[in-house]
């Protein structure tokens, strides 16, 4: 059990064992409620009781072992109207180098969108607008789409691949529920939402994604296909670059209160994580947080 504090942040507080619990549920013979739920449950609402209480009918066993996470897949909680925010998974700790790279090519390719946005305004009647510098920068901001897509497949699996499709790609849809983010330009508002991945499907992979299509078709087939590097088609995929660090790391490296990473974007929406879901650290023991693959 534990709180969230200002000195230290979801502290335990208190704690009470099986053993403990049989000694004071003699006190409570007679009550039939107790019948009602199980010893774990009874026990946490016994101990918290003087505090208020718990709803013991809301309470909900974990579908990971305390402790343990999915790498590279966030399962938080974060609130945007009242800046709340709980992951467990320490980012820049946990990941080291390899964080500090992905916001560094991150920041760098936004840094490269914003300065597109004083030459072409982001607006609806521009949205397709191309060029040649629209084009670079939407086959890079599409190539680190991809280097995060790998690295969290990989760090999720125990086979690895020489080369990879969208169609392996595509196995990242339900874990970081991809479809459930939105995201909006900070400074254009008027732009309109941008949810990339809410029309991926694991039937027509690449077509399916208009934005990474057109990546795939300017990259290879310029003369025939150039008008495809549209300004629409370079913010979704920057939107997509903004989402893929956000469901590895957590929507709150991007607010200033928090992670405080540089982007031009602002996330509207994201998935809410049933408490059965979200990764509760280990209190007792000396690793409260432990990897685990996803795909095994």
């Amino acid at each position: 059990m534990a709180r969230n504090s200002q000195d230290a942040p979801y502290e335990k507080i208190l704690s009470i064992s099986h053993e403990e619990w049989k000694e004071h549920k003699l006190s409570y013979q007679g009550r039939s409620d107790i019948l009602i739920y199980n010893d774990t449950v009874n026990a946490a609402w016994h101990k918290l009781g003087f505090r208020g209480g718990i709803d013991r009918a809301s309470a909900k066993k974990t579908k990971l072992p305390l402790g343990h996470y999915f790498p590279r897949i966030w399962r938080g909680i974060y609130e945007t109207d009242t800046y709340n925010s709980y992951n467990i998974v320490n980012a820049r700790e946990t990941y080291s180098t390899t964080y500090i790279g992905a916001n560094v090519a991150a920041s760098s390719i936004f840094e490269a969108l914003e300065l597109l946005f004083r030459y072409v305004e982001p607006s609806s009647e521009n949205r397709s607008a191309f060029g040649h510098k629209i084009r670079e920068v939407l086959i890079l901001t599409c190539t680190e789409v991809e280097t995060a897509w790998r690295s969290v497949l990989e760090a999720n699996s125990t086979k690895k691949k020489n080369w990879y499709t969208t169609q392996d790609y595509s196995a990242l849809l339900e874990p970081m529920r991809l479809k459930e983010w939105s995201v909006t330009l900070k400074d254009y508002p008027d732009f309109g939402l941008s949810s990339p991945f809410c029309s991926w499907d694991r039937l027509c992979p690449t077509k399916s994604l208009s934005w990474y299509d057109a990546y795939n078709a300017v990259k290879h087939h310029r003369e025939e296909r150039f008008k495809l590097a549209t300004l629409g088609n370079l913010i979704d995929a920057a939107a997509a670059l903004h989402i893929m660090q956000s469901a590895q790391f957590g929507p709150e490296m991007y607010n200033f209160l928090f992670g405080n990473q540089r982007s031009p974007f602002y996330t509207v929406k994201h998935p809410v994580y049933d408490l059965s879901e979200i990764y509760i650290p280990d209190f007792i023991s000396d690793s409260p947080t432990n990897a685990v693959q996803y795909f095994g």
